[in-house]
């Protein structure tokens, strides 16, 4: 009787890891995916501000306010604040749809919003 119990419990233990490790698709219905990430999903920079080597490798993704009520630029995935440096980058200033930030001594301004023509 121990050696069924024993079986038992490894062939369910067994039964329950397979299932477990078997990815489920999700269906959507035509609605937003739960499960992507809001920020960053169409990234074209990779890494971290640490990695940044140029202006191409810099992806501002939003501009928010922070309790304080300054505002906080969201650049590749980091929240980052005026006067502040990483790696890099410097940032210079903070407006409502703009950010004006140095690459080394290079300087930018990056649009939230896409300029229209």
């Amino acid at each position: 009787m121990r050696k069924f119990v024993v079986m038992f419990l490894l062939l369910f233990a067994f039964t329950l890891t397979t299932y477990l490790s078997e990815a489920s698709p999700y269906d959507s219905h035509s609605k937003r995916d739960p499960f992507v990430p809001l920020v960053g999903t169409h990234a074209r920079a990779s890494g971290s501000l640490e990695d940044v080597m140029s202006i191409e490798d810099v992806d501002l993704q939003g501009i928010a306010n922070d309790s304080a009520g300054s505002r906080v630029a969201i650049i590749n995935g980091e929240m980052i604040r005026e006067a502040q440096t990483i790696g890099r980058v410097t940032v210079k200033n903070i407006s409502k749809n703009t950010v004006l930030l140095l690459i080394d001594e290079d300087e930018y301004k990056l649009n939230i919003y896409e300029e229209k023509y």
